[in-house]
């Protein structure tokens, strides 16, 4: 949307700045019209629990992206240290495309999983071949960072 458009509070209708508004007097304005504002001051804007998280996610959108940046470097840094030089990386490489080649035909899609996870609480694991399996991916949520087994 252009900066001098905006977008009515009360009838939803798109409506630009007009010539004779200064800039100041164009920020403060949320309505189309007169009519449009006398009516909101009737009755209270009532906005939808939709709209009201639409808008908290347009406003926080790059905190979120942020967050999830952050996120996956730790995780791929958690990777790069968990991968010992003896890893086979050609059969760990295999593993994530049968995973990705075996999605197509689920009507759920998989996810390789840890066994051991990488960043368990008790227990931390390698990023080695032996230690992956193909889950489907509420499976492996359910998981999390969690080690369910006997003596290793």
């Amino acid at each position: 949307m252009k900066p001098d458009t905006k977008i009515c509070l009360q009838c939803e209708v798109v409506f630009c700045r007009p010539p004779d508004r200064s800039i100041a007097q164009w920020v403060d304005r949320r309505f189309c019209s007169n009519k449009c504002c006398t009516e909101a001051q009737r009755k209270p804007i009532r906005l939808s629990a939709a709209k009201i998280s639409k808008r908290y996610y347009e406003r926080h959108r790059s905190r979120r992206l942020a967050q999830a940046v952050i996120y996956s470097a730790k995780r791929r840094a958690a990777k790069l240290q968990r991968a010992p030089s003896w890893a086979n990386l050609k059969k760990i490489e295999r593993i994530y495309q049968l995973a990705a080649w075996a999605s197509k035909f689920t009507d759920e899609p998989l996810a390789v999983d840890h066994i051991v996870p990488l960043q368990g609480k008790n227990i931390s694991g390698l990023h080695v071949e032996t230690n992956l399996q193909i889950l489907t991916r509420s499976e492996n949520l359910k998981k999390s960072n969690s080690y369910v087994g006997g003596a290793a």
